[in-house]
């Protein structure tokens, strides 16, 4: 069964998504406007840039480098109500990983 199907309609999923640069809240937003479906979001991925298994997607205008700028060595923590955080430490595209 769909563990979110209390959430979906037919805009998508009405989760908070909430991103943190440096444990620093920078914004909290529904998931609702942007996908109606993962695999829409995937798809939609696809289209921009060849997927490789392990690739993570982060999707929507949750993250805005013109108004949140990064840079190597920051962590990165998308967190989304029911599903929980993914936290990432950046890298320059120098270094190896």
């Amino acid at each position: 069964p769909d563990e979110l199907a209390d959430v979906f309609d037919a805009g998508g999923y009405d989760l908070a998504a909430t991103l943190r640069v440096e444990g620093v809240e920078k914004t909290t937003r529904s998931l609702l406007p942007l996908f109606p479906t993962i695999s829409a979001a995937v798809a939609s991925a696809a289209r921009t840039a060849p997927l490789r298994a392990g690739d993570l997607i982060a999707i929507g205008p949750l993250f805005d480098p013109a108004l949140t700028p990064v840079e190597a060595g920051d962590e990165v923590a998308l967190a989304i109500e029911r599903l929980g955080t993914l936290a990432v430490k950046l890298t320059s595209p120098e270094e190896e990983y």
